[in-house]
């Protein structure tokens, strides 16, 4: 059997050590926000003062095979998605006008609701919701660029 090729480069504990402080003193200055609960044809405004945000999507309660479609700006980003307890991680460019996010339950898994953790992260605040749907209903979520 051969091995393979290539190099290893190795750093120093200490490096390492300062690389992780400056990652947790940025996850300290973001403010997490309370948690919002959509339902069916429900739909709330945000306002970001960011054009690059990231999303995240997982199953929030038990993995039962929930399924979404996730739309943004009238984009299919996710189709028939199954969610699962690992955090779907998306970047997301906004509009200058008025964007939607959109989750469509296409699937209720082995237990009522679908339950989707959606949040929505900048460098300052997360957003988190909550969503609580039957099959084929929907909830919104526009994000105003200021």
């Amino acid at each position: 059997s051969v091995c393979a090729e290539g190099y290893i480069n190795l750093i120093k504990s200490k490096k390492i050590k300062k690389i992780e402080k400056k990652i947790n003193k940025k996850k300290k200055n973001i403010v997490k926000k309370e948690e919002i609960i959509l339902n069916s044809n429900n739909s709330i405004s945000i306002n970001s003062n960011e054009s690059d945000l990231i999303l995240q999507v997982w199953d929030s309660k038990k993995a039962d095979g929930d399924r979404i479609r996730l739309i943004i700006n009238n984009k299919i980003i996710l189709n028939d998605y199954e969610v699962s307890n690992k955090k779907k991680l998306i970047k997301v460019s906004l509009n200058k006008t008025e964007n939607v996010i959109k989750i469509i339950a296409t699937s209720i898994g082995k237990q009522k609701p679908n339950t989707v953790g959606v949040e929505i992260i900048n460098s300052k605040y997360i957003h988190p919701f909550l969503t609580k749907l039957d099959i084929n209903e929907s909830a919104e979520i526009k994000i105003n660029l200021k």
